[in-house]
């Protein structure tokens, strides 16, 4: 394994941090895409963005993606970047 720990990117910490936001605003939810790279049905985590422009004018929304669902046994299929002492 390679002992060089890459870092999680701003974007990546940016948007775990507007997940904790959705989940504690009770924003989110799973649904299923189209994933466009091999047309294969994924399910994705998205937050429910109210846009302000569209409050008390309907149910209008935006869903915002934020994380595919894991296929398969996550313990099979990756492996953590720890790091070593």
């Amino acid at each position: 394994m390679n002992k060089e720990m890459s870092q999680l990117s701003k974007g990546d910490k940016g948007n775990f941090e507007t997940l904790q936001r959705a989940f504690r605003n009770k924003n989110i939810c799973l649904l299923r895409a189209l994933r466009k790279s091999d047309n294969k049905e994924v399910a994705l985590v998205c937050a429910v963005n109210h846009n302000s422009k569209f409050r008390g004018s309907g149910d209008e929304v935006d869903l915002v993606p934020l994380a595919v669902m894991i296929e398969g046994n996550p313990y099979e299929d990756f492996i953590p970047c720890i790091e070593e002492k």
